[in-house]
């Protein structure tokens, strides 16, 4: 599989795209009280943006996202609070 912009696939890029770049969202993932895990970021995604990213065609390109890389991203972030 190729990767897209450094992510494993376009899916796993939008999710973190949005979430790092959307202040409401960045906010609210840095206020997560436990260090990031592939369940937590995506129980995290699916409760704020149940319907997928603006971007998606729908909850359906959840299933392509790389939540371990995801959470990696999102842990290295919250250290850096």
């Amino acid at each position: 599989m190729e990767k897209y912009n450094g992510s494993t696939n376009w899916e796993t890029w939008n999710v973190n795209l949005w979430v790092m770049n959307d202040e409401g969202l960045y906010s609210a993932m840095h206020q997560h009280s436990q260090p990031w895990t592939a369940e937590s970021a995506r129980d995290f995604v699916l409760d704020i943006l149940p319907d997928g990213t603006p971007d998606m065609s729908g909850v359906k390109d959840y299933f392509a996202v790389n939540w371990e890389e995801i959470a990696a991203a999102w842990a290295a972030a919250w250290d850096g609070k």
